[in-house]
């Protein structure tokens, strides 16, 4: 009966109003909605090419010319340096998720 009550007092201009408001903030989470599975679909192609290219790494590499090579080198890694015989290197940011997992067998923590 109060549920009754309550709805009696609500004018038509309210009604309209919260309405409309509703209508715009529906609109509102649609476009938000369309941004977000746009970015999912813009994350899975280079997640895929990452993932592609890691496991496809040596033989990709193997059967390169040696400007390939360099350019697949410096898509990988940044700031290479010998110190004596041994190479110290840094992947770029995608790769070193890749390199996480190959030690750790878990994404995302």
């Amino acid at each position: 009966m109060m549920f009754i009550g309550f709805i009696k007092r609500i004018t038509i201009d309210f009604y309209e109003k919260k309405f409309k408001e509703l209508i715009e903030k529906n609109q509102e989470n649609g476009f938000k909605m369309k941004r977000l599975n746009n970015a999912n679909k813009n994350y899975h192609f280079p997640a895929n090419t990452i993932f592609s290219l890691a496991q496809r790494a040596l033989e990709i590499f193997e059967s390169s010319e040696m400007e390939e090579k360099r350019q697949l080198v410096n898509f990988v890694f940044q700031n290479l340096q010998l110190d004596g015989k041994r190479l110290l290197f840094k992947t770029k940011t995608p790769f070193e998720r890749v390199l996480e997992y190959q030690t750790t067998h878990n994404w995302g923590d």
